[in-house]
């Protein structure tokens, strides 16, 4: 981990941005391994989907349950927010998953105004398959199952009538991912509230 924050921390004077995507759960609660000098965004997605994914994933996986971080690592982000607006005296800076499959040039626009970004309209389309960078064990088969979607997109794939408080059916995911999801909906939820609103 010492040499990801020195990386982070590195001067990159041809750069005007570097941008850095981590998982609230592989830190711990060991804030002192966050690298300084970044304004930090934290990404939600409801857990009736992120939970259910993962839990279809992890069977086509045949990866045991355990290795399940606690509320599907909501609660970690959950943490990390508190300890970001209230330690480190940051503005909470929130983007819901949905918010951005529904409106995705609003909400990056949103975005980019909050860390005073200028917005490009190249945010919103990308080239398919590019992994090259990637880590060998990110580019694993197995372990492509997570990004499958995603490393074959060119964009964000706009979702039409999926309401935020509507029921979804959870009767096929996994007891313990059912577990999962309640423990981890209130958190999600007081994230929600504080998201910004396309």
């Amino acid at each position: 981990m010492k040499d990801v924050t020195e990386t982070l921390e590195a001067d990159y004077p041809e750069s005007d941005v570097i941008l850095c995507k981590d998982l609230a759960c592989c830190l711990k609660n060991d804030y002192d391994r966050l690298p300084k000098g970044y304004v930090h965004t934290f990404l939600i997605r409801d857990p009736r989907r992120s939970i259910s994914s993962l839990c279809k994933i992890h069977r086509q996986l045949n990866t045991p349950a355990h290795m399940f971080a606690p509320t599907g690592g909501v609660k970690q982000l959950y943490d990390l927010h508190n300890y970001v607006t209230n330690t480190l005296n940051q503005k909470s800076i929130i983007i819901d998953a949905g918010d951005l499959a529904k409106e995705p040039e609003k909400t990056i626009r949103k975005y980019c105004e909050a860390v005073e970004i200028p917005f490009s309209e190249s945010y919103l389309n990308w080239k398919p398959n590019n992994i090259d960078h990637w880590h060998a064990i990110w580019k694993d088969t197995a372990l492509k199952g997570f990004f499958f979607n995603a490393i074959r997109s060119t964009h964000f794939k706009t979702l039409h009538g999926r309401d935020q408080d509507q029921e979804m059916d959870i009767s096929d995911v996994p007891h313990y991912g059912q577990l999962l999801i309640e423990d981890a909906l209130p958190y999600y939820r007081e994230l929600f509230e504080k998201r910004l609103r396309p």
